[in-house]
């Protein structure tokens, strides 16, 4: 306990999603007050008064509440964390503020069934996910439409043309196609009737397209951090000869995502990412009578709804790559900059 006001910021995120849009506010932040973290994913900054691993809200017991006035959290829609913070919040008269790393499951975050515990303000990507708020009966004035932290970065970390092609001669790429697949939490979360499909149907139809090929790419799976190694392994043993799958389980600044001819996946905010690299792309959604999830309108029109119209893509886009330079969202604020207005806008009123 200190005596005095309070002013600092807790900022937490239960998952990795969470993490990707936080990590840079907190980080914007550390020269100017004081900060903390608290998150099942450490936070390996040297200028946090508090750093801790939670595994749950029993994690947030004795944590120094006064020293911190605002609260910045991540959300979830299967992990407890954000929201007992925001419950103690309200309770304890501290500012709350919420990023908002996607618009997918918007509804078990935030909807009815949450009992309307809202943070005091909620910043999202975009306007779809300001309308799924809206919907859900968030009061507009809580609602911050203030783009990603996440996707603002990705365009600065695009690797030159000789760098990609270093990389790929040391992956011993030759002139073999490489396809980037990733993966998501779907059929380990019991979310396949959700959703129409999950990762292993996409995944299979896809080996099953390009066994109908000439081609002979490299695969790479790139693993959801829920995932684990062993729920792929058949792909790498039962590919047929001339096409062959690896395992991707971390890829520091997206440069192994770079040395990609195309890039494959279902919903996955990594295709928004690769887009915007002006890599190559494809969301594959299987339709089972479902709504697909997009995040954007490139992202829309990289969708494929069904196994034939994969096939014509897969083929298409591989005879005639086209790398395109980096896409920006030229007249877009920084996102960092409109978090932080907003959050200094709640700390100044009541």
């Amino acid at each position: 306990m200190t005596d005095g006001p309070r002013h600092g910021i807790l900022f937490a995120a239960a998952e990795h999603g969470s993490a990707n849009v936080v990590l840079p506010v907190l980080r914007a932040c550390a020269d100017r007050e004081p900060t903390g973290w608290v998150g099942l994913i450490p936070a390996q900054e040297r200028f946090l008064i508090v750093n801790r691993v939670a595994r749950g809200p029993r994690g947030l017991s004795g944590l120094p509440w006064r020293r911190f006035d605002l609260c910045v959290t991540g959300s979830s829609a299967s992990h407890g964390l954000e929201r007992a913070i925001w419950r103690h919040c309200r309770a304890d008269g501290i500012k709350s503020l919420c990023i908002l790393d996607q618009h997918k499951d918007i509804a078990e975050r935030f909807g009815p069934n949450r009992s309307r515990l809202w943070p005091d303000r909620i910043c999202v990507m975009n306007v779809a996910a300001r309308r799924e708020l809206l919907r859900l009966g968030v009061p507009a004035k809580k609602i911050v439409v203030s783009g990603s932290p996440y996707l603002a970065a990705p365009p600065d970390s695009r690797i030159s043309a000789s760098q990609r092609l270093r990389l790929r001669k040391a992956l011993g790429l030759k002139d073999r196609k490489m396809i980037t697949f990733c993966t998501e939490y779907i059929a380990k979360a019991g979310q396949k009737a959700r959703y129409g499909y999950d990762e292993h149907l996409v995944l299979s139809d896809l080996k099953r397209v390009l066994e109908r090929t000439a081609l002979d790419p490299v695969v790479y799976i790139r693993l959801h951090p829920n995932d684990s190694a062993g729920e792929y392994r058949r792909y790498l043993r039962e590919a047929r000869p001339g096409i062959t799958f690896r395992l991707v389980h971390r890829d520091p600044g997206n440069q192994l995502l770079q040395a990609s001819d195309l890039v494959i996946g279902m919903s996955s905010i990594i295709l928004v990412e690769a887009a915007r690299l002006g890599l190559p792309v494809i969301s594959y959604q299987p339709d089972a009578g479902r709504r697909a999830f997009v995040f954007d309108e490139h992202m829309r029109r990289s969708l494929v709804r069904e196994c034939a119209g994969l096939a014509r893509k897969v083929r298409a886009l591989l005879g005639h790559p086209s790398i395109m330079p980096p896409r920006r969202d030229h007249g877009s604020a920084d996102p960092v900059k409109r978090i932080l207005a907003a959050m200094s806008a709640l700390r100044s009123h009541p």
